[in-house]
């Protein structure tokens, strides 16, 4: 008997489906991406046929980091076509780029404009990102002076992920990146760029062994600094104690949610680093992260409820959930 013929034998519980459907999308958008994926899978495999919800796998898998399976389980939407060709297509298209498949992104592109009817607003995507991708090539085969003019791009009203994918083909640079450093440098300090490639940046100096002195600027706050000297926040005594005092808490209550915001507290770290949150004072955000992780779920529970448990002000509670949920916004890189 195969497993698909003893799954129906099971008799599920009323509307299973659409509750697990409900919650794996309702996780998906409050961008919870490891709980929507579970809840996601199991919808689908109790119905192969939701084209939405294989979508939305990919989009999760992506967001994950696991860009391997996402761009396989794209090829397959693609190939079987399931979903919208276009956005399916889109979503394909962008973790190539992540992927530094740039060869692979032109040769599709430039397949899927010799067809008809495309969307105008898609023809233009398409041909943005085959421009993108062509300089990109180039600069993988060409000297530095070349290369240096396609890193300038990232002064320029480039998409996120294509940011992104300027600072891994740096990373992935083997004979050194001071050609890059003026425009890093510019990068570093504009208060309109992004928070988390400038996080990137600064993780690519630490892996690179590199010793600069840098200047930063996120959030209105600005810090000069030795790259030499950076660490990984996640060993920083601060957000270590953030971590007991959840553990002590939370954890005990809810292990299953304590991971959960853990995982949302290094992420908060990741994008204000090379910055702690202000005030440092750890209880304030280890009961903002706490109540965030309530809100997230559902869990009615009172402010005062909360800050007793830390022994702080309410006033310092609400500021520092409202402060956590803006850095939870802008955690996560789109997708284009």
């Amino acid at each position: 008997m195969t497993q698909r013929d003893k799954n129906s034998n099971l008799v599920p519980f009323p509307n299973l489906k659409q509750r697990l459907l409900d919650k794996g999308m309702e996780a998906l958008q409050q961008k919870k991406y490891q709980e929507a994926l579970q809840l996601l899978q199991q919808t689908l495999e109790m119905d192969e046929e939701l084209d939405e919800v294989q979508l939305a796998i990919v989009v999760c898998l992506f967001e994950l980091g696991h860009l391997e399976e996402a761009r396989e389980k794209c090829q397959k939407m693609l190939h079987q076509d399931i979903g919208d060709y276009y956005e399916v297509l889109q979503i394909y298209l962008t973790i190539l780029i992540q992927l530094g498949e740039y060869k692979e992104v032109e040769t599709t592109i430039e397949a899927v404009l010799q067809e008809d009817k495309i969307p105008h607003q898609t023809v233009e995507n398409f041909y943005r990102l085959l421009d993108f991708s062509r300089k990109m090539t180039v600069t993988k085969e060409t000297d530095h002076p070349q290369r240096e003019v396609e890193v300038e791009l990232l002064l320029k009203d480039l998409s996120i992920s294509e940011q992104y994918a300027i600072v891994q083909a740096l990373r992935g640079e083997n004979y050194g990146i001071s050609f890059a450093f003026p425009t890093l440098d510019k990068y570093l300090v504009d208060p309109t760029k992004h928070p988390v490639i400038k996080t990137a940046i600064l993780h690519m100096f630490m892996e690179k062994e590199i010793s600069r002195s840098l200047e930063i600027e996120k959030f209105g706050r600005s810090m000069v600094l030795n790259s030499a000297n950076l660490q990984e926040i996640s060993s920083h005594p601060f957000t270590m104690q953030v971590i007991r005092l959840l553990d002590d808490t939370l954890g005990n209550e809810n292990p299953s949610l304590y991971e959960v915001v853990k995982e949302m507290w290094y992420r908060q770290l990741y994008v204000l680093y090379p910055f702690l949150p202000k005030p440092e004072e750890e209880a304030i955000w280890a009961a903002g992260i706490h109540k965030i992780g309530y809100d997230f779920h559902g869990i009615d529970v009172e402010p005062e409820e909360i800050a007793e448990l830390y022994d702080i002000s309410v006033r310092d509670l609400i500021y520092a959930s409202n402060q956590i949920k803006e850095i939870e916004e802008i955690s996560f890189l789109p997708l284009s």
